[in-house]
C-alpha cells in the first residue's frame, strides 16, 4: 500500500477541495482521489453510512464519530463512477438506487438489480436530465438462487409485497434449507413516492411540511434534522431552549415507537394524547419549522406534559415487554424532562431567506439509529436533497444475520422490529 493510503479516510476525503456551499463538512475528490478512497475503505474504520447522487456528483456520508458528519462528493464521468459496495456492502442499496433515479451506474458494484423502479414507471431515470423510455411488460424481481441452493435442496419462500412483517409494502424471499434459513433477501421499494422531485423547488417552509409526512412512524425525526439542516445552510441560530424542546419531542417519538412495537396501545394512546394537546397533533406533525416553529406548541399543556408522563411512567418503566430496553426508555424520559424545563418564546419559521448556493446537513436520533438530512438550496429553494434512514442499514443487518436462523425465529424478529419502510423509499 503507498504511503497516501496509510493515512485515514477522513484525511484523503479533507485533502480534496472544500464545497464553497458546506465548506467544513463536504469535500469534492478528484477521479484519483475517489479511487483512494474507495481503496482506503478496505481497512478504515471509518464508518459508511449512506450514498446518494444529485446527477453531477456522487456523496457518500462518512462518520468519524457519531456526531462528526464528513461528506466525500466524487465525479460522475459518462454516467458512471467508481463503486463503493465492494469495500462497504451496506452501500449496495444505495448504489442501486442511484442507478434507479438518475441512471448513473456504480462500476464494480456488488449488485446492479433494480432496487426502486419495478418496471411500472412512466420513465427510467426520472431524475436524470434526459430521462429513457420504460421496457415492457415489466421484468419481474429478481432474486438471487445459485446451483448451491440446488444442491443444497434448498426451497425459496416468496413473501409479499403485502405482508405483516413490515410497516409498508416489502417483498421477501426466504431460502430455506428444512427449518433453516440459507438467505434472506429483501426489496422495497413499492412505496417510493418520488419526494426528490417533489422537494425541487420549495422553499424551506413549504419543504419542511412535506418532509414531515414522508414517513408517520418518524414525523418529528424528519421535521427536526430538516430543520437543522436548512439551519446550517442559511446559518440561522436557534436557542438553546428551542434545540431542547426539539430534543423532546423527538424522545417523546421514540418512546411512542417502542411503546407500537411492544403492543401496548393503550399506553400509547395516552402519550399521543398528551402529545395532541401539547403540540397540535397526535404525531407532534408540524410544529418544528426551519428556523424556529411552524406551529407554537400550548405552554399550558406543556406545563402539564410531565405529570401526564409521571402517571404514565409505571407502565413505561415495565421490563416484560421484548421490543422494549427500559434503560433507553428511561433516557428518553430524561430528555424529555430537560427539554420540557423552560417556557418557549415564539419564534418565526420564515427569517430571510439569503441568496446563493447554500447547503446544510443536520440529523435526529430514531428508534433504529441516527436520521441524516442533506438538503441544496438556490436563492431560496430546494435544488438537492437527500435522507439517509437507518431502515435500509436495519435491512442490511438482517439479511446479513439471517443465514443458519430458524425460519420462525426470523420472520419473529423481523415483525417484532416493526420496521417502517417509508423512509427507506422515499
Amino acid at each position: 500500500m503507498s504511503g497516501r493510503l496509510r493515512v485515514p479516510a477522513a484525511t484523503l476525503v479533507r485533502a480534496g477541495r472544500a464545497s464553497a456551499a458546506l465548506p467544513a463538512t463536504r469535500f469534492e475528490l478528484s477521479e484519483a482521489g475517489w479511487a483512494d478512497l474507495a481503496e482506503r475503505l478496505l481497512t478504515d474504520p471509518i464508518a459508511a453510512s449512506g450514498l446518494w447522487s444529485d446527477g453531477e456528483q456522487v456523496h457518500v456520508l462518512l462518520l468519524e464519530s457519531p456526531d462528526a458528519p464528513l461528506i466525500a462528493s466524487g465525479p460522475v464521468e459518462a454516467k458512471r463512477f467508481l463503486a463503493l459496495s465492494p469495500m462497504r456492502p451496506l452501500l449496495t442499496v444505495p448504489e442501486r438506487m442511484v442507478r434507479d433515479l438518475w441512471g448513473i451506474e456504480a462500476m464494480g458494484a456488488r449488485d446492479l438489480r433494480p432496487w426502486l423502479d419495478h418496471g411500472m414507471w412512466t420513465q427510467s431515470a426520472p431524475l436524470a436530465s434526459r430521462p429513457g423510455p420504460v421496457a415492457w411488460p415489466p421484468e419481474p424481481p429478481e432474486f438471487l438462487w445459485t446451483e448451491e441452493d440446488e444442491r443444497a435442496g434448498a426451497m425459496a419462500l416468496p413473501i409479499g409485497p403485502v405482508q405483516p412483517l413490515l410497516q409498508g409494502p416489502g417483498q421477501l424471499r426466504v431460502a430455506v434449507c428444512g427449518e433453516r434459513v440459507r438467505r434472506l433477501e429483501m426489496l422495497l421499494g413499492s412505496s417510493h413516492r418520488g419526494v426528490a422531485l417533489r422537494l425541487h423547488g420549495a422553499g424551506p417552509v413549504e419543504a419542511g411540511l412535506l418532509v414531515g409526512r414522508i414517513d408517520a412512524t418518524r414525523c418529528v425525526a424528519y421535521e427536526a434534522a430538516f430543520a437543522q439542516a436548512v439551519e446550517s445552510a442559511f446559518g440561522w441560530s436557534v436557542d438553546g431552549p428551542t434545540r431542547g424542546l426539539r430534543s423532546a419531542m423527538v424522545a417523546l417519538e421514540r418512546i411512542a415507537n417502542r411503546l407500537r412495537a411492544s403492543g401496548d396501545v393503550a399506553c400509547r394512546d395516552r402519550l399521543l394524547e398528551a402529545c395532541a394537546a401539547a403540540f397540535g397533533h397526535r404525531l407532534m406533525r408540524g410544529a418544528i419549522g426551519p428556523g424556529g416553529w411552524a406551529r407554537r406548541p400550548d405552554e399550558r399543556a406543556l406545563e402539564h406534559l410531565p405529570a401526564a408522563l409521571s402517571l404514565l411512567e409505571p407502565s413505561l418503566a415495565r421490563t416484560d415487554r421484548p421490543a422494549e430496553d427500559p434503560l433507553e426508555t428511561k433516557r428518553d424520559l430524561a430528555i424529555v424532562r430537560r427539554g420540557l424545563s423552560g417556557l418557549l418564546p415564539f419564534v418565526p419559521a420564515t427569517p430571510a431567506l439569503p441568496a446563493g448556493v447554500r447547503e446544510g446537513l443536520g440529523s435526529a436520533e430514531t428508534l433504529f439509529g441516527p436520521l441524516w438530512v442533506w438538503v441544496r438550496f438556490e436563492n431560496g429553494t430546494v435544488t438537492a436533497w437527500h435522507a439517509v434512514d437507518p431502515a435500509l442499514a436495519r435491512v442490511h443487518a438482517l439479511e446479513q444475520a439471517a443465514p443458519g436462523t430458524a425460519l420462525d425465529v426470523l420472520l419473529a424478529e423481523i415483525a417484532r422490529l416493526g420496521l417502517s419502510v417509508a423512509g427507506a423509499d422515499q
